[in-house]
């Protein structure tokens, strides 16, 4: 077994015992006789199921008689992203106005279109892995129709933006896997995607994300990794053809090193992520903070306090972490056991079945494992970012079922179905 197949069973290993954890604390919240009880009842819960398991029905009906009616694919397409554009928009309109939401024309078109960014990431995170339409269907429209627990639009707006951007890295994070993975391609389109990456990973640290959280990721993604392409230095010509012979030897040999594109991609975001931060830093301090009130520039400068560990939780221990995993089940306590038991449930199969654990959702549990943890090691607002989280939970169980049906590491289907 090598390093990378280590690494990625190790960090599946504490996934897991992570969220076998939260479930043990989800599971004596909801027996906890003084427990405050959800907005929501029980047959609101199951209407919303059914609302979702009747939108991916419907599309499924569309895509299958487009497909009959032999409709070109690119026409076909169009007619299933307005279906889904009308129920993510539609979606959001009636929560708003059902809750007496109170908005400017601006923050409601604002709220209303991030949502809709979202939802659309969310299908392509998850087309990319499963590569299966009606599972990245399922989760926009679970996405789509979740409750928001805070009804005040400026908090709805701020952490669906939030949402936005750390999805939006978890996307640009699979399609450079993807462009690496491409073993001998000379273009530097790598380069491109490294550098909007770092914008991105930029963008969500003056949102919260620790820089040191992004750091281990950075360099544990460099053991999760595996057959990934390497470049090589070249030096001109010209400049080879002046040089005496030991000399032109030397630089034949550095030529035939390999190196490793996805270092030179980490190398390339932390560039480009240190320029905009402090960029970012010189912006917010020297030219608004002092010349706006604004609940996000001040949420904003307030991120940037936090920059370095001297927020760090010293007085950490057992309760206080119980605690923090207790306030985070709190949003949503039954959305969250159908989740975990259903990712616990996934882990096991996959186990059973000997299916290999593939790079993208691996990185996905590291992510939540590093991330999570940095919000209660910093004391950040976890209100901020639970909308995130209970999107990436989703994408995990989702990633997870397709894995039992894809062998990721050769692409093709291990389960067939028998007639009988």
């Amino acid at each position: 077994m090598n390093i990378s197949k280590i690494s990625r069973s190790l960090v599946v290993v504490i996934f897991v015992a992570l969220i076998i954890f939260v479930g043990i604390l989800d599971y004596k919240l909801l027996n906890l006789k003084d427990s405050v009880n959800s907005k929501y009842t029980n047959v609101e819960k199951l209407v919303y199921a059914a609302i979702v398991v009747i939108l991916v029905s419907i599309y499924i009906y569309i895509k299958d008689k487009l497909y009959k009616k032999k409709i070109k694919r690119s026409i076909g397409l169009i007619y299933r992203y307005v279906y889904i554009s009308i129920i993510l928009i539609l979606s959001k309109f009636i929560f708003v106005f059902e809750n007496d939401i109170t908005y400017s024309a601006f923050q409601l078109v604002s709220f209303v279109l991030i949502s809709y960014c979202i939802g659309i990431i969310l299908k392509k995170i998850i087309f990319n892995v499963s590569k299966s339409d009606m599972l990245s269907i399922f989760a926009v429209f679970a996405y789509s129709l979740f409750p928001i627990g805070n009804t005040d639009m400026a908090y709805m707006i701020k952490t669906s933006l939030y949402t936005l951007v750390f999805l939006s890295c978890i996307l640009l994070l699979q399609v450079l896997i993807d462009e690496l993975k491409q073993r001998g391609i000379k273009n530097k389109k790598y380069i491109v995607i490294s550098c909007v990456l770092g914008v991105f990973v930029s963008i969500s640290i003056l949102f919260g994300v620790s820089p040191f959280v992004w750091a281990i990721f950075g360099i544990g993604s460099m053991f999760l990794s595996y057959n990934l392409d390497n470049t090589h230095i070249n030096f001109p010509k010209v400049m080879m053809s002046k040089l005496g012979q030991k000399k032109k030897e030397f630089l034949y040999k550095i030529e035939r090193i390999n190196i490793s594109k996805l270092l030179i991609s980490i190398i390339v975001v932390a560039i480009v992520t240190f320029i905009l931060v402090f960029a970012f830093k010189g912006i917010f301090y020297n030219l608004l903070v002092e010349k706006s009130n604004n609940y996000y520039v001040n949420d904003i400068v307030k991120n940037l306090d936090n920059l370095n560990l001297a927020n760090i939780d010293k007085n950490l221990n057992f309760s206080s972490v119980v605690q923090f995993y207790n306030n985070f089940l709190s949003y949503s306590k039954t959305y969250y056991m159908v989740l975990i038991v259903y990712i616990i449930f996934m882990e096991i199969l996959a186990i059973v079945l000997k299916r290999r654990y593939d790079t993208k959702s691996t990185m996905m549990k590291l992510f939540f494992i590093l991330f999570i943890n940095s919000i209660m090691i910093l004391k950040i607002d976890l209100s901020l970012y639970e909308p995130m989280f209970t999107v990436l939970l989703l994408l995990i169980a989702i990633v997870n079922t397709s894995n039992i049906y894809l062998n990721r590491e050769e692409r093709i289907k291990m389960l067939v179905a028998q007639k009988v």
